[in-house]
């Protein structure tokens, strides 16, 4: 079977696989949002398949689609980056399954809020994605 190293929207799925992309939903305002579930320090923008998704793009609104994409991601990435500069380093992180294979929160989800709150109430610094993150959609 020959392989065709010019499909565009391949090399595209490969970069947002790479990066870790998936895209979610703001809840506010429905826009689909990509969020970043693994950081590379190199560019998004010098990566091999997005510059040969460009190449090959079938036309110039696709072209501009993925640029346009690449840029929100690579602002996402510098941001993720720029984080460990900036934060306090945690006391605590809580790793815990969020949610079952049907979509539940999970009784460990829960036990963790519980440990977070008591860890918080007695001063540390405590990582907990739940509560954490709340506020960083997309980051």
């Amino acid at each position: 079977m020959d392989q065709d190293d010019t499909d565009a929207e391949a090399h595209w799925g490969a970069v947002l696989s790479r990066y870790g992309i998936e895209y979610v939903e703001d809840p506010v305002t429905h826009e689909r949002i990509p969020t970043c579930h693994r950081v590379q320090l190199s560019s998004i923008l010098s990566d091999v398949d997005y510059l040969t998704a460009l190449e090959n793009a079938p036309d110039t609104a696709s072209r501009d689609l993925y640029e346009q994409e690449a840029r929100r991601i690579a602002e996402i990435q510098k941001g993720i980056l720029s984080i460990p500069s900036q934060e306090k380093p945690y006391d605590v992180f809580i790793c815990y399954k969020e949610t079952d294979d049907s979509g539940k929160r999970t009784k460990d989800s829960t036990l963790a809020q519980e440990i977070y709150y008591q860890l918080t109430n007695e001063g540390y610094k405590v990582f907990f994605s739940r509560i954490t993150l709340e506020d960083k959609l997309g980051q």
